[in-house]
């Protein structure tokens, strides 16, 4: 028996550098995803042809939009597999903590939100280079970014990352509940792409994927996603002490 008492953030410190190391693969199926979605969108996401004056023209737009959604896809699942039991395990082997043991799954998923952000982003300019100077060397057009707007554009799929692996880590730590739980949820995604309020009447989902991504300002936006965010990884942590007592 050690006499040494160590603090919660040099724990969670401690847990966060061995997940780093530990779930270092995680970051090899990031890019598997990315590569897809590349791949998916050599062929462009939008196409547009007409003829005028004998002269055959044809458009294709090129964007990140697969890319970027396959990341979110991708960070979702990583978020819900550090809940799993056997995670939560493997942690006890360096603390007998279970707050530790969140706050450095919390930690971790920042990170990967970041990593998957940042690299969606940047694989949107490797498509246009393939794209624009190999597959398609007709290219006439390029839409250009400055430097703000390039950080911007980062720092916002970051903050979708985030908000997607928040998600994820509420709805893990929810199907640790009961058994159930992991067919209620789906069912309750169903339903709320199906039910319809408001007014324009609209989809319960697609309305909340308009109150984050038809926000103008991106302060705004930041204050939205935080606050989201904060929410879904407490009410996370309020449901793993209801586990523990369960145990």
């Amino acid at each position: 028996m050690s006499l040494t008492t160590t603090s919660l953030a040099h724990n969670v410190k401690q847990l966060y550098r061995y997940k780093l190391h530990a779930y270092f693969t995680v970051f090899g199926s990031l890019i598997a995803v990315q590569l897809l979605g590349l791949l998916l969108s050599l062929n462009g996401v939008g196409q547009f042809a007409t003829y005028f004056d004998h002269i055959y023209i044809h458009v294709n737009h090129f964007s990140a939009n697969f890319i970027i959604i396959f990341s979110l896809m991708w960070v979702f699942i990583i978020a819900v597999t550090v809940t799993t039991q056997p995670y939560r395990d493997a942690d006890f082997v360096f603390v007998a903590n279970r707050m530790s043991s969140h706050l450095s799954n919390i930690l971790f998923l920042l990170t990967a939100s970041v990593i998957g952000g940042v690299t969606a982003m940047l694989c949107g300019f490797v498509l246009k280079l393939v794209a624009g100077y190999i597959l398609y060397q007709d290219l006439v057009f390029q839409q250009t970014l400055s430097l703000p707007e390039l950080l911007l554009g980062l720092a916002a799929a970051s903050l979708y990352m985030i908000l997607l692996s928040s998600a994820g880590f509420l709805a893990g730590m929810l199907s640790q509940l009961h058994k159930a739980v992991k067919f209620v949820l789906p069912a309750l995604v169903l339903a709320m792409l199906i039910m319809e309020t408001g007014s324009p009447r609209l989809p319960i989902m697609i309305m909340l994927a308009q109150f984050f991504t038809n926000e103008d300002s991106f302060v705004i936006f930041v204050i939205k996603v935080a606050a989201s965010s904060s929410l879904l990884f407490g009410t996370a942590l309020l449901i793993s002490n209801r586990l523990e007592v369960r145990q």
